[in-house]
């Protein structure tokens, strides 16, 4: 077998002892001979100067980064905390709205109520409607048990809208007058004479919400604009409310009555809520 080379060891402890001895004898030597050792301080701090402007250019660097970091994580934070309080803000907001919309509907229905004050009134909301953008017939949140029948009439906005053709207990559908079913007796409101003539929905005309108005006698004096009103005649319509205007007036092929169409009063693309005349028109006979 062959001897294991011994292996060179010095103990640390020596190391450290002749590495404090060094130090001494340098900062001795610096002390006395200043001069000597200027040029090599010199050299060394013309290598290290860089390099500590380099660090601390580095150091400021990432302090930057760190603080921009640090910005931009706390904006990120304030940002989400401002949505949540611009979206609470807006929910409080559409309920306000809602509130003042609902107590503007409220006070419309009030005012047309006095208008109405001869007769009983029960005011509706509108739940439900035909798939169109107009109201040609709709449920309204009413019914037997708030005293509601059929035929009873339905206004808003101070002019006619229909009529109670089924009732619940909770709840009534009511037929507008601008649907193609429907037809309202009419007359023209200031008329010395009485003139009636018939209103009809019409399907054709649904989407411009005009209304046909025919059988006029052909000698009636009337013009553009004239307000037709429910008549007396009316076999299922109190008499005296306001339908609409007419309008595109002209002589039949028969030249023994006058057609022409009539603009409602009541906007039937946007009405929410409804007045119902609890006194059915027979009963005034």
């Amino acid at each position: 077998m062959r001897n294991r080379q011994k292996r060179f060891f010095i103990n640390p402890k020596y190391i450290f002892i002749v590495f404090i001895i060094l130090c001494c004898v340098l900062m001795i030597a610096s002390a006395r001979y200043s001069d000597n050792f200027m040029s090599a301080r010199d050299a060394v701090g013309n290598v290290f100067s860089p390099m500590q402007a380099g660090l601390n250019s580095i150091g400021r660097t990432a302090k930057k980064c760190a603080s921009m970091f640090k910005s931009k994580a706390s904006l990120i934070k304030e940002n989400e905390k401002l949505k949540d309080e611009v979206s609470d803000l807006n929910g409080k907001n559409r309920s306000l709205q809602q509130s003042l919309d609902d107590m503007n509907e409220i006070k419309k229905l009030y005012d047309l109520g006095m208008t109405y004050s001869d007769y009983p009134t029960v005011g509706a909301k509108i739940i439900s409607k035909t798939p169109s953008n107009w109201y040609s017939s709709f449920t309204i949140n009413k019914g037997t048990n708030d005293g509601l029948e059929v035929n009873m009439n339905v206004i808003a906005d101070g002019g006619l809208v229909g009529i109670i053709v089924e009732a619940g207990h909770n709840y009534s559908v009511v037929r507008a007058i601008i649907d193609d079913e429907s037809n309202v007796t009419g007359t023209f409101n200031g008329s010395t004479d009485s003139i009636d003539c018939n209103v009809s929905g019409d399907l054709t005309l649904i989407e411009t919400g005009l209304l046909n108005v025919n059988g006029i006698p052909g000698e009636a004096d009337i013009t553009d604009r004239d307000l037709v009103v429910t008549s007396y005649n009316s076999p299922k319509f109190l008499p005296g409310i306001p339908i609409g205007y007419i309008s595109d007036i002209e002589m039949d092929p028969n030249n023994l009555t006058k057609s022409g169409k009539l603009t409602p009063i009541v906007d039937f693309s946007k009405i929410n809520s409804v007045l119902v005349i609890t006194h059915l028109s027979e009963q005034l006979y």
